[in-house]
Parts: structure tokens; sequence; C-alpha cells
């Protein structure tokens, strides 16, 4: 067996004449490499693969924890009003009226209006929902 000290079993069978044969196979040094070094080479590889694609996201391997948000200034204010959208009047008198809300939350609340958790802007590409929910802000910036 290989890595066993076999000369005492040896000196054995031939103090009492036993005849004994067999072969030990050579062990290949790639092999033994290959063995030994093969699953940390593949553990490297993968860990820099994967480093790899880290770094080419977001920033490196360690930004994992950082914010992406960015600080403003407040002087990119939203320019975009009512009279810069044409058409679709009755969305934009919809949106008067959330702007109005958010403007004067108490005129609403004494009537039993709720605060709005959000407007959902539906419609096929292209239509200025984008638009129109620039208006809203640049509108209710005005207002404030």
């Amino acid at each position: 067996m290989p890595g066993l000290d076999i000369a005492p079993l040896v000196q054995n069978l031939q103090a009492k004449r036993i005849g004994y044969s067999g072969n030990m196979p050579a062990s290949s040094q790639w092999l033994d490499l290959l063995i030994f070094w093969g699953p940390m080479l593949l553990i490297f590889v993968l860990i820099g693969v994967f480093m790899w694609h880290l770094q080419k996201r977001r920033g490196g391997p360690m930004s994992f924890g950082r914010t992406l948000a960015r600080m403003h200034d407040g002087t990119d204010r939203v320019s975009d009003k009512y009279s810069d959208v044409a058409g679709a009047e009755e969305a934009k008198m919809e949106l008067r009226e959330v702007v109005d809300f958010l403007s004067h939350p108490a005129k609403y609340q004494r009537l039993g209006g709720r605060t709005p958790k959000g407007v959902l802007l539906v419609g096929p590409p292209g239509t200025g929902k984008t638009l129109l929910a620039k208006a809203v802000a640049g509108e209710s910036e005005e207002d404030t």
C-alpha cells in the first residue's frame, strides 16, 4: 500500500520463509499535483470570475454596501408645466386635483379624503406619461 512502511513485514516474511509477490505501482507526480492542487486551483478560478463580474457591474468587489444615491443641491428644478403637455386634458384635470390635494391636504381631509399612496399612469408608449409626471412635479414645486 502506498505510504506504508513494509520493511518490518518483509523481514518477518523472509524470516519465516513465506513467499510473497507483488508490485507497487509508481504514482505519477503529475497526477499527485492535479489531485492536490486541482481543487484549490478551481476554487481560485471561481473566486476570480466572481470578483471580475462584481467589478464589472458596480465599481468593485467591495462596493456591495455602498448607496447609489446622489446628492442634489436643489438647483436642478423641474421646469415642465401642464402647459407643456399637449392634449390629455382629462388626465391633466385629474392630476391638478392630486397636486391641489398634496398642496392643501387639510381642505380635503375635512371632507374625509385620504392621502393617495400614488398615481398610476397607464397607456401605450409615447403617449406622454413621463411628461405628465414631470409636469406634476413642476406644478407641485411651484405650489410649495
